[in-house]
Formats: C-alpha cells, structure tokens, sequence
C-alpha cells in the first residue's frame, strides 16, 4: 500500500494544521502525553525538552522569565492567554521574538514537505541514522500508513540553546523540520 497524502484531504488538512506556538510561561507536564524528554541545567538557563507523538514541547527559562515553544498539528493544550506570538508551518516560516519583560529571545524557522512514498522512505531511513548517532530524543511510531518519528536534538552553550525537530507522518507523507535557538540576551 504506497502513501495516501496526495488524494487525502485529511493529509492536506493536518500538512495545513502544524503550528509553531510561543508562550511566556511554562506550560504544566500534564497538558501533554510525554513520550520521551531531557532537561539540560547552566548556570544561567534551564531548558526541558519532551518528544509527543508527531509534536514537542520545549521551554527556556532564566532568572527574569521563561518560554515555550509548541509544534504540533493540535495546540488545544495551550493556554490561548499565554500566546505570545503563532504560526502555521505549511512551507517555509521564520520568526524571531524578544519575550516581553525577560531576557529571552526566540528565534525559529519551520520548512515542511509531502514526499511520495519512496523519498519519504529514504527521508525517514537518513533521519533515525542521524537520531541514532547524534543521541537525540526519538520516539518511533507507526500510522495507518506506516512508520513515523519525531525527533529532537539539542546542542548546549553557555547563554543559549539550539535544537532541531523533525516530525515525520507516514500517511500523509509529512516532514516537518524546525530550527530553534533560545537565547539570553542582555
């Protein structure tokens, strides 16, 4: 059975669904159905990591203020009074925030694509390589279709913190790559 993405309206609607989502709070464990996580400690920052099904979650937070970043294809778990600032990631998306009141900035930039059966197959085989050497935070699973991942891997300094996500959907045919820093600044 090939992937379904390009007759399925459903695929089109979750490809279209996928938002970036930025917060000035923490958001609490039990919003979400954690799959996998890290914390990394500094000095000067604290940073959580937890990998869903198909999304993540993850939040930056220092002395004078935190923030979250949300992908996902259902940002229902957010608290709406806590957005600072949303985007859907169908094509190609940026955008960088200084998080009012704080030290913080965010910086970010989403890229999605459908993929016919065999480069999303080569896609998927060439991103769990990348997660298995790299110690990435992965959790595997499989749709309707077939097998889907979502990654994150983190790279740590001392005053920010980088990390890429990938969200790969098998029935839709969906990579979804994002680039995010958190950065103290000031």
């Amino acid at each position: 059975m090939g992937l379904a993405h390009t007759a399925d309206s459903h695929g089109t609607a979750k490809l279209q669904s996928y938002q970036t989502v930025l917060t000035g709070k923490l958001l609490h464990p039990e919003l979400f159905r954690i799959e996998v996580s890290t914390r990394v400690e500094k000095p000067t920052y604290l940073f959580s990591a937890w990998v869903l099904r198909g999304a993540h979650v993850c939040s930056f937070t220092t002395s004078k203020g935190a923030a979250t970043e949300v992908v996902s294809d259902s940002v229902a778990a957010v608290p709406g009074a806590s957005v600072i600032d949303s985007f859907l990631c169908a094509g190609e998306r940026d955008a960088q925030r200084q998080v009012e009141g704080t030290n913080i900035v965010h910086m970010t930039a989403a890229q999605t694509e459908q993929l016919p059966e065999h480069l999303y197959t080569d896609t998927y085989s060439e991103l769990d390589e990348m997660a298995r050497g790299s110690g990435s935070l992965v959790h595997r699973y499989s749709d309707q279709v077939g097998s889907c991942m979502s990654i994150v891997d983190v790279q740590e300094y001392a005053k920010e913190i980088h990390f890429q996500a990938y969200h790969m959907v098998a029935g839709e045919g969906l990579v979804l790559r994002t680039q995010s820093i958190f950065e103290i600044r000031g």
